[in-house]
C-alpha cells in the first residue's frame, strides 16, 4: 500500500514507501524510523501504520470506527501482495504484529501482540513453511497469550 489515505483521507503509512518519511508525529517513532531506514534503501519488513491522526479520528468520532475494517483489508491485502503470503492461509499463513504506539515512545509502555493471523488452520502452513513443531506451538501459544493479556486484559499467571 504506498503512502495514501483512507475512505476518510486520513494518513495510513506504508513502511516501504519510497516517498519520502513523514513527520514523526504522525506515524510515532518506530514506524518513523523504519520508513527512514527504507528510504535510504535498506531492506524493511512489508508493513503499515494506522498514523496517529487517523487514530486521533476514531478516538473522537465513532462513526469513523467503520472505516477500520476497510483500512485494515486495504493493508492486509497490500502485504499479501508484497509477500506472497494470504493471511489466515492453511498453505502459506502472513503472519503480522500489531503494536500501539505514540509519537513519543515511552519504553516498556508499547503493547505488542505476534504472529496475528495464526488459528486452527494456519498452524499448518506454518508447519510447512518452517518444519518447525516446537516453533509452530510456542509461536501459538505466545500469540494466545499476548492476546489474551493485551486485547483481553486477562492476567497472565494462568498461561
Amino acid at each position: 500500500m504506498s503512502r495514501g489515505r483512507t475512505a476518510r483521507n486520513l494518513p495510513v503509512f506504508d513502511l516501504n514507501g519510497r516517498e519520502g518519511v513523514p513527520d514523526v508525529k504522525a506515524c510515532g517513532f518506530k514506524a518513523y524510523n523504519l520508513m527512514r531506514m527504507s528510504v535510504l534503501g535498506l531492506p524493511v519488513p512489508a508493513g503499515f501504520v494506522l498514523g496517529t491522526p487517523w487514530c486521533n479520528e476514531v478516538a473522537r468520532n465513532a462513526s469513523a470506527v467503520a472505516s477500520l475494517s476497510e483500512v485494515l483489508q486495504t493493508g492486509i491485502r497490500a502485504l499479501e501482495h508484497q509477500t506472497g503470503l494470504a493471511f489466515g492461509s492453511r498453505r502459506r499463513p502472513l503472519l503480522v504484529s500489531v503494536r500501539s504506539g505514540a509519537p513519543v515512545s515511552m519504553p516498556g509502555m508499547m503493547d505488542t501482540v505476534l504472529n496475528v493471523g495464526l488459528n486452527e488452520e494456519s498452524l499448518a502452513g506454518l508447519l510447512r513453511l518452517t518444519g518447525d513443531h516446537r516453533l509452530v506451538w510456542d509461536s501459538y501459544s505466545r500469540f494466545i497469550m499476548a492476546f489474551a493479556e493485551v486485547v483481553e486484559g486477562i492476567p497472565p499467571a494462568p498461561f
